[in-house]
Parts: structure tokens; C-alpha cells; sequence
């Protein structure tokens, strides 16, 4: 019995000493996995460590570059290459507006036109009582669309052409009323000067660097000005088709055009909201360079309240 127990014994010891064995031998390899890994995250860090510090010597040196060009284009008093060549670029605008002026001279005439003149379509502050209130018109013809008698819109136009003649002519003196101006309709009159004026509109956006509320297309007697509205599902609004890839019932936005002329055929309601959309144009620029106008029924003079400022 005591020799089966020293057996007994010494297998348990031995089983405890390969079970040690065992475990000594899995610490050893799971330390030299971790130091494995270890050195390739050291690695790793020294690489990363590396980056940084180039990284941050780069920035340095471009921070250093951004001032030395900062300095440069701005230059000793602020007078440096950039800001000459802003304000090169604003006396630059300021003398194409300048030129926009010349080709559409817009004058403020009196014309007496009786007890129905106070009616006109664009007549601006500055008359006195019992006085007739002022006419402007562009290029020598006036803006009138209040209906009024042919004789006496042909009459302002004529005038206020033979005017402009006589002031790029130097001469002082007024020439014969125009022949075409006299046998022009009153819409016709303002569908002409309403082209004028929208031309004079697309240049001035372009040449200030305007994107315009409502942009405006140039053509003439035949302008006319875009705006984008919400048509419902039945399909109701100005000049609408049919989309595509909308799915039924559900509001559209479309691009409609808006007449400046109201000759025969055109709805007056579209003309209307077109010459209210002009003026909006009209006062976004005011309003972009700290200029106030008179308010939407006054195209001409705060139109030249613009070119006056060149």
C-alpha cells in the first residue's frame, strides 16, 4: 500500500510539472507575440512621428509663403498689387457704366401736356404746383404706359429724340420731330423704350458683376424677363407643358417669360408683373451700392440714379 501511494504520488507530480511546463511554454510565446507586435507598433509610431514633423515643417513654410504673398500683394500702405487691382477693376466697371450711359442718354424733360400729365409713366420728383411733372425718356424715347393720347406720347418722343440729337450734336439746338417717332402707337413707344432699358439692364449686371433677381432677355422691342413659379396639378399658369418625370398631382416649377411690351395679344396682367420685376432688377442694384430710388413706378429715374453714380 505505501508503494502504490509513493506511485500515486510521483505521477501527480510529474502531471503538475508538464501542466507548469505546458503553461510556462504558452506565457513564453504569447510574450513573444506581444513583443512582436510591440516593435511593429514602435515602428509604426516612429514612422507616424516622422510624417508629423515633415508635416509640420511643411505647414510652417507655407505659412511662411502665404505671408510672404500677403505682404507682397497687399504691399507697403495697403498698396499693394491686389488692391491696385481692385480698384483698377472698379474704375474699370464704373467707366463701361459710364460708356452704357452715353449710348442711352436718359434725360428728364417738362412737356406741357395739359391737365392729364401728371399721368405719365415715369415722371420723377421735383415739379412744382401747377407745374407739369417731369418726362424722362432713354435714347429719345419716353416711357409713358398710361394710355396716353397718341398725339401727345409721339409729341414727348419726338421731342425728347431731336433733344438727344442736338445734345451729341453740340449744337444746342432742337431738330424736327422724327418722322418714324410721330407715326409710332403709344405701345410701341413703350415697347422700345421698355427693349432699351432692358439692354441696358444686361449690361449693367454683367459689367457690375450682378446675377440679376429676375434675368432679363434682351431682344429689343420684344424683351422680356424670366421668373420660375410653382404650377399646381391642373396644370395652371403662364405658357406650362407637361414634365416628364413629374409624378401626377404634384406642384411643378416652371420658367415662364414675361412680355415688356403690350401690344395687342398680350395679356396686361403679364406685362404688368414684367415691368414689376424690371424695377426689382433695378432696385437690387441700388441697393447692392448704398443708393435708394423712388419706388417701383419710377424705371427711368432710378435707372439713371445708377448711371449717374458713374
Amino acid at each position: 500500500g505505501d508503494l502504490q501511494r509513493r506511485v500515486a504520488l510521483r505521477h501527480a507530480r510529474e502531471h503538475r510539472r508538464a501542466a507548469l511546463h505546458e503553461r510556462i511554454s504558452a506565457a513564453e510565446r504569447a510574450a513573444a507575440r506581444c513583443r512582436g507586435e510591440a516593435s511593429g507598433i514602435q515602428a509604426s509610431i516612429v514612422q507616424r512621428e516622422k510624417a508629423l514633423r515633415h508635416a509640420e515643417r511643411e505647414l510652417q513654410a507655407s505659412k511662411q509663403r502665404l505671408s510672404e504673398a500677403d505682404a507682397l500683394l497687399q504691399g507697403e500702405g495697403g498698396r499693394g498689387a491686389l488692391v491696385e487691382a481692385k480698384k483698377q477693376l472698379h474704375v474699370r466697371r464704373w467707366s463701361l457704366v459710364r460708356q452704357v450711359a452715353d449710348v442711352y442718354p436718359i434725360l428728364k424733360e417738362y412737356f406741357d401736356s395739359g391737365s392729364d400729365a401728371s399721368a405719365a409713366g415715369d415722371a420723377g420728383p421735383g415739379a412744382g404746383v401747377g407745374s407739369p411733372p417731369p418726362q424722362y425718356s432713354i435714347a429719345g424715347v419716353c416711357l409713358n404706359f398710361q394710355n396716353k393720347p397718341h398725339n401727345e406720347a409721339a409729341h414727348a418722343t419726338s421731342a425728347a429724340r431731336g433733344k438727344v440729337a442736338a445734345r451729341a450734336a453740340g449744337s444746342g439746338r432742337t431738330p424736327q420731330a422724327s418722322a418714324a417717332a410721330a407715326d409710332m402707337e403709344p405701345d410701341q413707344l413703350v415697347a422700345v423704350a421698355f427693349g432699351y432699358v432692358a439692354h441696358v439692364l444686361v449690361l449693367l449686371t454683367r459689367y457690375l458683376g450682378i446675377l440679376p433677381r429676375y434675368p432679363v432677355r434682351a431682344a429689343a422691342s420684344r424683351s422680356s424677363v424670366c421668373d420660375t413659379m410653382v404650377v399646381n396639378r391642373r396644370g395652371e399658369g403662364f405658357g406650362v407643358g407637361r414634365d416628364a418625370g413629374r409624378k401626377r398631382g404634384e406642384p411643378r416649377r416652371v420658367t415662364v417669360s414675361l412680355p415688356l411690351h403690350a401690344e395687342a395679344g398680350v395679356e396686361p396682367s403679364h406685362f404688368a408683373f414684367a415691368v414689376v420685376q424690371l424695377n426689382k432688377n433695378i432696385e437690387q442694384i441700388l441697393q447692392m451700392f448704398g443708393m435708394s430710388g423712388l419706388g417701383p413706378k419710377h424705371t427711368l429715374h432710378n435707372l439713371a440714379t445708377v448711371m449717374d453714380a458713374a
